[in-house]
C-alpha cells in the first residue's frame, strides 16, 4: 500500500547512518555512525529495542541496516496487514443496499432523544484559568 511503502522508504533512507554488527544467529548490534546510540535487533523474533518494528509492523532503520548487511529485502518483512491482498479481503465484500427511511418498519417505542443540557449553578467564567505561577493581568506590574 502507498502509505506504508512511503514509511518504509523513509526508514531505508535513514538506515545509511547505522552500522550493523553480527552477534549471533539472527542477532545484531546496531550503532549510529555519528552518535553513541545502540540498539539490539533480533531478526528471528522480529524485534528491535526501539520497538518501532513491533508497534508498526514496518522494519525500522536499525533492522533495515541489518538487512543490508545480510542481503535481505526489507519489503519481505513488512507485516501482512499492510499488503494489498489483506486490504482487498477486508474491504472486498459488498455492502448491502437498504431502503429509504420512509420504508423502514415502524417501532412501538418512543424516539430516542439526546440528553438534556445541564447548566452549572453559577455564571460561567469568561477568562481561562491561570496557572499559579502566571502573572494576573488585573494586578499592576511593579518595577523595583
Amino acid at each position: 500500500m502507498p502509505k506504508p511503502r512511503k514509511r518504509l522508504d523513509r526508514e531505508i533512507k535513514y538506515s545509511g547512518n547505522w552500522v550493523a554488527t553480527w552477534v549471533a544467529q539472527g542477532l545484531f548490534q546496531v550503532e549510529h555512525a555519528g552518535f553513541e546510540d545502540q540498539f539490539i535487533v533480533d531478526i528471528d523474533k522480529q524485534s528491535c529495542t526501539c520497538n518501532y518494528w513491533e508497534l508498526n509492523g514496518i522494519p525500522c532503520r536499525h533492522v533495515v541496516a541489518c538487512f543490508n548487511d545480510k542481503g535481505l529485502k526489507p519489503e519481505n518483512y513488512v507485516h501482512q496487514y499492510y499488503l494489498r491482498a489483506t486490504y482487498e479481503i477486508c474491504y472486498g465484500h459488498m455492502i448491502s443496499p437498504i431502503n429509504g427511511e420512509n420504508k423502514w418498519p415502524k417501532m412501538s417505542q418512543d424516539d430516542i432523544l439526546p440528553p438534556e443540557i445541564k447548566r452549572g449553578p453559577r455564571r460561567p467564567k469568561k477568562l481561562r484559568r491561570r496557572e499559579p505561577d502566571e502573572l494576573d493581568k488585573c494586578q499592576p506590574f511593579i518595577i523595583e
